[in-house]
């Protein structure tokens, strides 16, 4: 019988959310005190965009996992699915999952044990702090990018290196890379001026919460 119940809020992009579903789904299998919530907030009326398998390929395990839309379809001036939510997406989320859990009249019924969020989604560390329960974030890309998008936000912090304001040609040392790695091959997005420091807040929320799970394992990146 599940004992806590982790409310999980992927970004609404079909590669986010199959690569959530992954998660769950390990998850679920590893613990059965666990049960989940999918939080899929629908910022588009295209159902392409949110096309995916509710039912985990698994009967058993799809017992212990929900699925929640908050379906704003185009009202919301979103201009992509990176792009920070307004806050009345925050106070949705907060009486969606606070309406959830106080409707369980069941008392052996799971309690609401954390957030789990994609790392594009930090503002909502701050609905989970609210409701008083950990946050958490999964990273659906490899460790090699967290480590790099981790090393960026630290020397931007501690040493006001801002990548997006250097030569190209120069290089970095990032822990888990073997060799450095030449500043020209970066993400765009990352040496963008407009969109760096919104980058190094997102990272830096990350490591305020209480773990990061990552889309990754040993045998891929060993390093």
């Amino acid at each position: 019988m599940a004992k806590a119940e982790l409310v999980f809020i992927p970004l609404p992009d079909v590669g986010h959310i199959s690569s959530t579903l992954e998660i769950t789904k390990l998850l679920l299998q590893h613990d059965e005190r666990i049960a989940i919530t999918v939080l899929v907030i629908k910022c588009s009326s295209d159902p392409k965009q949110f096309a995916f398998d509710k039912s985990l390929g698994n009967p058993a395990l799809s017992k212990r996992i929900r699925f929640v839309d908050l379906q704003y379809n185009d009202k919301l001036s979103v201009p992509d699915s990176h792009a920070v939510l307004p806050s009345l997406v925050e106070k949705d989320v907060k009486e969606v999952v606070t309406k959830l859990f106080r409707s369980e009249s069941n008392p052996d019924s799971p309690k609401l044990g954390g957030f789990v969020i994609d790392a594009f989604r930090t503002s909502m560390i701050e609905v989970a702090n609210d409701l008083g329960v950990p946050s958490y974030v999964y990273f659906t890309s490899g460790a090699s990018i967290l480590s790099l998008m981790l090393h960026l936000q630290s020397i931007y912090d501690e040493k006001g290196f801002d990548v997006s304001k250097v030569d190209t040609d120069t290089k970095l040392n990032i822990p888990g890379f073997v060799n450095p790695v030449p500043i020209e091959v970066l993400p765009r997005s990352v040496l963008n001026e407009d969109t760096t420091a919104t980058h190094i807040e997102i990272f830096r929320k990350c490591r305020g919460t209480k773990g990061i799970l990552i889309n990754s394992f040993k045998d891929l990146e060993p390093n």
